[in-house]
């Protein structure tokens, strides 16, 4: 026991020694390098920085240098000295070079796994996007082939740096969700190509700067059967996770499934529950997607007798169901199916190819109406403008068709149809106009709240709530304001209100209309990215790596590369 005390007492009185290196050891030509003394002659270091070790290295091992006068010792150890740090200036120049080229190179292979994952590509189209450049440098600049042959394109390498750049921007999201003043939610669901059930959930924020803007969250893939109860439970575990402030939620948006918008237990109905469970008691907006009430609403127009031909002849072609391509191509369709003994004698019948025309006018009116509903950057009262638009033009069709006027019926006023058939389509017109009024009530109910945001300056003070009548006086009675609002448009004229912190009340109240999603297309634009990702070659493409690639693809927000590259530890090939 005391043999062990004292060999430890020993062992920490040599690590207290204070072994520094010291200058007068210079005329041993030695000099300090990291912590330790070095022999400039040879490039040896000693085992400890002692004089005695110093001295017995430079006498044994240099006897040369040690015979030397001192005025020869000083010239040929400034002379050592100088080519030493030439040595290291040069080493140091040389190591930076490699790792800015490393770097450069890391950074080139995130913005080609960036390229990959925008374009839908597979992971290891890197490899083969490698083997084209390598054949390009070749021939244009074949002193350049090293530094391209180092840029790692392998598979492996943009699977990670997809996972890290959809990590950054998830964060950068997360950050900016949280920031917004009001919120919403639109969420869709469509089968992959594995028959698993991928729910997307898209987010639309204002700040309160005024700045809309609208993003892809999350696939949520769900299991067994979809019902309310199933998709709440993770939209509101992504809600915790999130860490969102709920008492700023201001609407829902969904495609219009049972599960979706049942009064109890449909999704929509659930999540305004939860809310209020966490004494959240706000006016949160349940809308059942503009889109998808527009579509259903076409589909009551149909002449039974048209379909039934004009699927059956176009099935039998495998042409597709275009009516406008089959009103266009009647009398070829009629000889080609005489030719093959499959005549179809309705289009040779007056009345029927009228009833087609009337279909081809009308559904070119409804794909108009479509196309204004999914539009980018539309806001919910411009939608409900576009609806109530074609419900007037339906009005005005109806009367006119009513006096045998085809204004707006192009291919009516080419085949002339009878009195009656006018009529008959007319009453066509009326049925759908009243599918239209039937649709759309969710929206309907919010056209009084949505007035003080479109049009601030046609409202009455009284139909306004307390907090916000006020300053609602003053903006109407303020000339400049109504002259800028004329001249801008809504989004705009808030803001630009909200810049000059005029008005706060009235600007926090308007940032709730634009922070509405009126349509879930935003969901089925995503879908059709993720039939092109996730397809039969590529159905073993894991529900994370399909995340990360529609987020790189859909989002807005662009990755920090520079950061992400210089992050990594670029160590220098040997």
């Amino acid at each position: 026991m005391k043999r062990k005390c004292t060999l430890t007492m020993k062992k920490r009185k040599l690590l207290d020694e204070n072994r520094s290196f010291k200058k007068e050891w210079e005329a041993f030509f030695f000099v300090e390098r990291k912590g330790k003394a070095l022999c400039i002659i040879c490039h040896e270091t000693v085992a400890v920085m002692k004089v005695c070790n110093v001295k017995r290295h430079f006498t044994s091992v240099h006897p040369k240098q040690a015979a030397l006068p001192d005025d020869k010792k000083k010239a040929e150890f400034g002379h050592l000295s100088a080519q030493l740090e030439k040595q290291s200036a040069l080493m140091k120049r040389s190591i930076s070079s490699t790792q800015a080229a490393a770097q450069s190179n890391t950074r080139a292979s995130y913005h080609v796994a960036h390229l990959v994952a925008t374009n839908l590509k597979p992971f290891t189209e890197g490899e083969f996007l490698k083997e084209c450049m390598m054949a390009v440098v070749e021939d244009v600049c074949p002193d350049k082939s090293r530094e391209f042959a180092a840029i790692s394109l392998s598979a492996r390498s943009l699977t990670r740096h997809i996972e890290e750049m959809a990590a950054d921007v998830r964060g950068t999201l997360k950050d900016m969700c949280q920031s917004t003043r009001f919120f919403s939610i639109a969420l869709d669901e469509l089968t992959d190509i594995k028959d698993m059930a991928q729910l997307a959930i898209f987010f639309c924020g204002g700040r309160d700067d005024f700045v809309i803007f609208e993003e892809f969250i999350r696939f949520i893939p769900l299991s067994g059967t979809t019902t309310g109860a199933n998709v709440c439970k993770p939209v509101t575990d992504w809600l915790k996770e999130a860490d969102l402030d709920l008492s700023r939620m201001c609407g829902i948006t969904t495609d219009g499934a049972p599960a979706m918008v049942r009064d109890k237990k449909g999704f929509a109905a659930l999540l305004v529950k939860y809310l209020h469970s966490l004494e959240h008691q706000q006016d949160v907006k349940r809308f059942h997607c503009l889109v998808h009430q527009e579509a259903l609403c076409a589909k009551s127009v149909t002449i039974t007798e048209v379909m039934t031909v004009v699927v059956r002849a176009v099935r039998w072609l495998s042409r597709g169901k275009m009516l406008e391509r089959v009103f266009s191509l009647r009398d070829q369709l009629a000889s080609f199916l005489r030719e093959k003994g499959n005549p179809v004698l309705q289009f040779e019948d007056p009345a029927w190819v009228c009833d087609i025309g009337f279909l081809v006018d009308i559904t070119r009116h409804l794909n108009e109406l479509n196309i204004h509903l999914q539009g980018k950057d539309v806001l919910v009262p411009d939608l409900l403008a576009f609806v109530k638009a074609f419900e007037c033009k339906l009005r005005l069709w109806e009367h006119q068709l009513n006096q045998n006027k085809f204004t707006h019926f192009a291919r009516l006023a080419e085949l002339r149809p009878t009195p009656a058939a006018c009529h008959r389509y007319a009453a066509a017109l009326s049925e759908l106009r009243g599918e239209f009024e039937r649709c759309f009530k969710d929206v309907r109910a919010c056209e009084k709240e949505f007035k003080p945001f479109s049009a601030p300056f046609d409202v009455d003070s009284v139909d306004v709530v307390d907090d916000l009548q006020l300053e609602l006086i003053e903006l109407q009675c303020s000339e400049s304001h109504r002259a800028k609002f004329a001249l801008l448009s809504p989004m705009k004229f808030w803001h630009s209100l909200s810049a000059s912190r005029a008005f706060p009340a009235l600007v926090r109240e308007a940032m709730r209309i634009p922070s509405l999603f009126g349509s879930t297309y935003s969901c089925k634009r995503l879908f059709s990215r993720m039939k092109l990702t996730k397809n039969k070659t590529r159905a073993q493409l894991t529900n994370a790596h399909l995340q990360d690639v529609l987020l790189l693809a859909s989002s807005s927000i662009k990755p920090d590369i520079d950061s992400l590259s210089a992050s990594k530890n670029h160590q220098p090939s040997h």
